[in-house]
């Protein structure tokens, strides 16, 4: 993330890297139609559409549901991950 650029602390957003080596980030709403793509099937069909929306649109939604997150979702309770090696992909 320092390499990219980007803040590594108190981030607030989704960030996609697809590759580490020369891709570049995808933030928020770009993030999850990138990651949608990756997906493919029907996911890649819904990430196409969201591109659609204008980014400003998108990014809005987007706050107003991380803002209301809890409300809708209920809290998150961490599990441990079924494979402890995964736990080497996540930035805590």
């Amino acid at each position: 993330m320092e390499r990219l650029g980007l803040p590594t602390g108190d981030f607030d957003s989704l960030v996609f890297l697809p590759g580490l080596e020369s891709s570049a980030p995808s933030l928020r709403t770009d993030g999850v139609a990138e990651v949608l793509q990756v997906l493919g099937g029907g996911w890649a069909v819904v990430g196409r559409t969201l591109r659609r929306v204008p980014a400003g649109w998108r990014d809005a939604a987007y706050r107003l549901v991380a803002r209301l997150r809890y409300r809708l979702f209920g809290e998150y309770t961490p599990k441990p991950l079924p494979v402890a090696a995964w736990a080497e992909r996540f930035l805590e």
